[in-house]
């Protein structure tokens, strides 16, 4: 809307008059309006920067009277804790744009840190510049709440990350000569899907959420082997059909677990879905077969999660590649080849596909373990 003129409103017309801001008050009175009421302060500066004007917000957030800051610079309120490229972006925006909008850390009088909004227009032509005008807002308590919630998100991670590693090493703990193999199906499972993640029909899938989520799936996809005996656990020989079947229950008793924190999850948070609905799947469904062949539930190809896909290739390569009370370690190159053999029986071929980009990492690390 043009301040000082504007086209009279047909007579007769429903609000005659409403569109002539000469109706509300002249220019100069709006102006003074919005300059003396504003909430945000403003600070008018001739072409050298020095403060020519200053409006009552300006001087509440500062801490300074206008007197006092009349001819100086607006750099005395800065803390040094703002870094040097703001103030040459801003400078190098104003010359060439007329404009600039960004975020200071400054100091006010009594020495008090606070984070300004600063948006700030030339007046005149590049290269010509008349002065400037700025337009401040103090954000320390909107910067201050998401710092303390940034530090909450942190704290919840952390704790998320030790229950889980507690949770995880309940299976860990029962048979020390698997010492390690849930670190490694980890970092063999977070290998695999960042791998997938650039590959056609992964993007999808698999995003930041997918990996954390995965992170601690991986760790849990064994937890249901608390429930298994230690006399068939521990046996230092191949399993009888009896034992064999015992040994594929861990899945379900491993799945009804974690089905009761992730529903009370879900349901005090609102979600859909949560990291345990994840660690869920890839503990019922890490053993099932791409050909439908596995179990608990014979599940076929992409009827298996994603997650559950990943994990079951990283912990057939782990179990293989170590040593267990019935057998010595395989060496990693046979198991590489053990795995491209599967390729669309027990494993996704994708999941192949992106171990083969990868295999010469998941030797190295199987090796350092050995």
């Amino acid at each position: 809307m043009n301040l000082t003129t504007s086209s009279a409103p047909e007579h007769g017309a429903p609000g005659s008059g409403s569109g002539d801001v000469r109706a509300l008050a002249p220019p100069e009175e709006l102006l003074h309006a919005l300059f003396h009421r504003s909430p945000d302060g403003v600070v008018v500066t001739d072409a050298q920067a020095r403060i020519v004007d200053v409006n009552p917000a300006y001087e509440a957030i500062t801490g300074y009277g206008r007197q006092e800051l009349l001819g100086q610079n607006p750099r005395l309120l800065k803390s040094g804790r703002t870094a040097p490229s703001v103030y040459r972006e801003m400078w190098e925006s104003l010359s060439a744009r007329g404009t600039w909008q960004g975020t200071f850390i400054n100091r006010r009088k009594d020495g008090q840190e606070f984070y300004a909004f600063f948006s700030t227009i030339r007046l005149g032509e590049a290269g010509r510049p008349r002065g400037y005008v700025g337009f401040m807002r103090d954000i320390t308590p909107m910067v201050r709440d998401r710092q303390e919630l940034s530090r909450r998100v942190e704290e919840l991670r952390v704790t998320q990350r030790v229950t889980v590693r507690t949770l995880a090493s309940l299976a860990e703990h029962r048979d020390p000569g698997i010492a390690g193999h849930l670190d490694r199906v980890q970092a063999y499972s977070l290998l695999l899907a960042e791998t997938l993640r650039g590959m056609p029909g992964w993007q999808a899938v698999v995003d930041d959420a997918f990996l954390d989520a995965l992170a601690s799936a991986s760790l849990l996809h064994d937890i249901g082997k608390v429930g298994v005996p230690e006399g068939i656990l521990f046996k230092p020989a191949a399993l009888n059909a009896a034992e064999r079947a015992v040994v594929e229950l861990h899945p379900l008793i491993g799945a009804d677990i974690l089905r009761h924190a992730d529903d009370r999850l879900k349901e005090e948070l609102g979600l859909r879905r949560s990291f345990l609905t994840t660690a869920l799947e890839v503990v019922l469904h890490h053993h099932e077969r791409w050909d439908g062949t596995g179990y608990p539930e014979r599940l076929r190809g992409e009827a298996i999660p994603a997650a559950a896909r990943i994990v079951s290739l990283a912990d057939f390569y782990d179990a293989l590649t170590s040593r267990r009370v019935y057998r010595e370690a395989f060496e990693p190159g046979r198991v590489t080849q053990m795995v491209r053999e599967r390729a669309g029986t027990q494993f996704d071929p994708a999941v192949v596909e992106a171990f083969e980009r990868r295999h010469g990492e998941f030797e190295r690390i199987a090796s350092a373990a050995r």
